[in-house]
């Protein structure tokens, strides 16, 4: 069994990993990878289900629908994280203890959105089975599941920093809303960034979905900085290491 040594990462596991919720999680997630499944088979032709184009499939839907959830949840509870605080007059207690300010920020940034990690931890066997069922390379698979757990750190660190600055509920939403325009705003520059294009914007870089799709395919993106091409996933590694330094300093 492991031990906890965070007390605030603790507390949140006691309060939202409690034995009936983890389970409707767990069963929530591997039901509705099921149907997802099944939905694609049968809207799937005869000549798909017959090659590996219906594996792929299934395997980038559940990637794709397990990344987003993971994504929304974790902002949504982090950007509440410390608001909630305030909201239930705990906020002075919480932040006179004996505990560090680096120990109550990882706490809050791994503890708020355990139950969106729940759910991705829960879909991971899935994808690695669709992946290699798939014949994608197992680097790529869990190489990918690693760059998506990293990015969603660094979003719901920026999103816990922005919890901590509002003073009330209603503009730590707001907050969240404008992190959610802005990686709309960096898909929609994937989307005209062509489909067969292998160095593009450094923009790219704020978001992994594109070159893990191209990663999928074997291909490599790379991103324009300074002159030079560099392999985008490269570039968002160390962009979120820089963004979760930068917001627990802060």
């Amino acid at each position: 069994m492991v031990k906890v040594s965070n007390p605030e990462l603790l507390r949140y596991a006691r309060s939202e990993l409690r034995s009936s919720r983890a389970a409707i999680i767990m069963l929530g997630t591997l039901v509705g990878a099921l149907l997802m499944a099944l939905l694609i088979l049968v809207n799937s032709d005869a000549r798909q289900l017959e090659g590996l184009a219906c594996w792929r499939n299934i395997h980038l839907a559940i990637f794709l629908a397990t990344s987003m959830i993971l994504v929304l949840w974790s902002l949504l509870n982090c950007s509440q994280a410390v608001v909630v605080e305030r909201t239930h007059r705990t906020f002075d207690f919480w932040r006179t203890t004996r505990l560090s300010a680096l120990t109550l920020a990882v706490g809050k940034l791994f503890g708020a959105p355990l139950p969106a990690w729940l759910q991705f931890a829960t879909a991971v066997p899935v994808l690695v089975f669709t992946g290699v069922m798939a014949e994608y390379r197992l680097a790529v698979v869990i190489g990918s599941i690693i760059v998506v757990a990293l990015f969603n750190v660094a979003l719901s660190a920026i999103a816990l920093c922005g919890s901590m600055r509002a003073p009330d509920a209603r503009r730590a939403n707001v907050f969240m809303l404008l992190i959610l325009v802005m990686l709309f705003a960096v898909h929609n520059n994937m989307l005209h960034a062509g489909d067969h294009e292998t160095v593009v914007s450094a923009w790219t870089a704020l978001s992994p979905s594109l070159a893990i799709s191209m990663w999928h395919e074997g291909a490599v993106l790379r991103v324009a900085i300074f002159g030079y091409a560099v392999p985008s996933l490269i570039v968002t590694r160390v962009q979120c290491l820089a963004g979760i330094a930068w917001c627990l300093v802060a």
